[in-house]
């Protein structure tokens, strides 16, 4: 309540990020967990030990401190059908709310993916838990689709030890956009929502737009431009990271991206020399 209560106090524009998972369900689960299995051969074990109740009764708590507080929430990474259930009676409730997801949420599961090297915090889920997911975007509960980024190599993320020693974490920036896609084709979900919710929709609560998420007269013209048909096979060197393995590894992806536009300047890879030194970043103030 401290924090709430300060955050609330620098204004309308500030915004309090929060992870939403129960720590003390999550222990329990965690305890109990290790004890039945402790040599887990499954990410299932890695998912029901941090259960989408604990993520859902978090939210629920938070946006009720929330309300009492009047700090304003950004709940990241949303994972659960759970969640998806509160986010959608709190948002008739309480104004003061957003609700994320990101794209290995929305297109990996435990039942098709299941490498250890896909361990992160919260764990992917089932299909039924995805579906969920893709409903609250097309429904507006969930928000926004954010990024989440923290590669690491293989020696890093020691694969082969034991399920409960591996570190959480996963590089996807690099098949963020193309996995996306491709899921979006296939269950035949909106690209002009799928666009915004990536785009404008953080943009707008994020105090950015519209220098950024949309194409009008004084925005910052920052593309990403992408062929549809182009198809490729997910390799690590194709998605750029530190790490030297990636999510969606050997699958064949259609729709990958080919440029971009910074700041109005055609940027690819064979052209990224002679450009460089004219791509500017500046720091874009909060409105």
């Amino acid at each position: 309540m401290d924090l709430m209560e300060k955050v609330a106090s620098l204004g309308d524009n500030a915004i309090l990020n929060i992870h939403a998972e129960n720590h003390r369900i999550v222990n329990r689960a965690t305890s109990r967990l290790r004890k039945a299995e402790p040599d887990p051969d499954s990410l299932k074990t890695w998912e029901k030990s941090h259960p989408g109740f604990a993520e859902a009764e978090a939210i629920q708590r938070a946006a009720y401190l929330s309300k009492e507080s009047g700090a304003k929430i950004y709940f990241v990474h949303l994972s659960s059908k759970e969640s998806i259930r509160i986010a959608a009676d709190l948002k008739r409730q309480y104004r003061n709310i957003c609700f994320e997801t990101t794209s290995p949420y929305l297109t990996m599961n435990i039942e098709e993916d299941t490498s250890f090297l896909y361990k992160m915090t919260p764990p992917l889920r089932t299909t039924e838990d995805q579906k969920a997911l893709w409903n609250g975007l097309a429904e507006d509960v969930v928000d926004t689709i954010g990024t989440d980024h923290t590669p690491m190599s293989m020696d890093e993320k020691k694969p082969s030890v034991n399920l409960w020693d591996i570190p959480p974490g996963y590089p996807a920036v690099g098949t963020h956009l193309v996995s996306l896609f491709n899921r979006a084709q296939t269950d035949h979900f909106s690209l002009l929502k799928l666009i915004e919710k990536m785009t404008a929709a953080p943009a707008k609560i994020f105090g950015i737009y519209p220098q950024k998420g949309t194409l009008l007269p004084g925005s910052d013209a920052d593309l990403v431009i992408i062929d549809p048909m182009l198809e490729k096979v997910v390799t690590p060197e194709i998605t750029a990271s530190r790490a030297d393995y990636c999510l969606h590894e050997g699958k064949r992806l259609k729709g990958w991206p080919v440029g971009i536009i910074k700041s109005g300047s055609l940027v690819t890879r064979d052209r990224f020399d002679q450009v460089k030194d004219a791509i500017k970043g500046r720091y874009l103030k909060r409105g």
